[in-house]
C-alpha cells in the first residue's frame, strides 16, 4: 500500500529521533550562546563599574567579570569535549549564570525594576530549551531565585505578574 510523503513525515516526528534531534541541535547552539554570554557579561562588567552606585558598583562589576570569564572558560571546555548528550545540562549553566548576575543586582541595588531581568531569562529558556523538563525546571529556578531576592526589595511584588507572565 502506498503511504504519502505526509504520512511517512508525521510518523518521523513521533519517533524518538525527534528528542535526539532536538538535543543536537541545543548542542550546536551551545558555543554560540556561550561566546554571546561572555561577550554580554563583559559589557556588563564595564557598565556595572561606570552606572551603578558605590555600594552596588564593586560587587557586581566582579561577579560580571568573572560571569564573563566563566562563560568563555565554558566555551573552550565544549569546543574541545563537544558532549551532545549534556547539552541542557551545559546550557543551565549558562542560565544559572545569568539567574545570579540578575539576582545580584536586584538585591544589591534595590530597585524593583531589575525583576525584569528574571522574565527575561525565562524567554530565553523558552526559545532555547527543547526539552520540556529541562526548560520547566529552570524557569522554576528563575522564578524561585526571584522570590528570594524581591523579597527584601520594596516594590518589586509589583513586577510578579512580569516574571511569572513571562514563565
Amino acid at each position: 500500500m502506498h503511504t504519502s510523503g505526509i504520512e511517512v513525515q508525521a510518523e518521523e516526528t513521533r519517533s524518538p529521533l525527534g528528542r535526539e534531534a532536538a538535543v543536537r541541535l541545543a548542542a550546536q547552539n551551545l558555543v554560540p550562546m556561550g561566546i554571546g554570554l561572555a561577550v554580554l557579561f563583559l559589557l556588563f562588567s564595564v557598565a556595572n563599574y561606570w552606572l551603578l552606585d558605590p555600594p552596588a558598583r564593586t560587587p557586581m562589576f566582579i561577579l560580571a567579570l568573572a560571569s564573563s570569564l566563566a562563560m568563555l572558560g565554558a566555551v573552550l571546555w565544549v569546543r574541545r569535549r563537544p558532549r551532545t548528550g549534556y547539552a541542557h545540562a551545559i546550557a543551565t549553566y549558562g542560565v544559572v549564570i545569568a539567574i545570579a548576575n540578575s539576582a545580584a543586582r536586584l538585591w544589591l541595588t534595590g530597585d524593583p525594576t531589575y525583576s525584569s531581568n528574571f522574565g527575561l531569562v525565562a524567554l530565553a529558556v523558552g526559545l532555547f530549551y527543547l526539552d520540556l523538563r529541562w526548560g520547566v525546571s529552570v524557569i522554576m529556578l528563575a522564578v524561585a531565585t526571584w522570590i528570594f531576592a524581591a523579597s527584601p526589595v520594596v516594590g518589586a511584588d509589583a513586577y510578579a505578574f512580569t516574571v511569572i507572565g513571562a514563565a
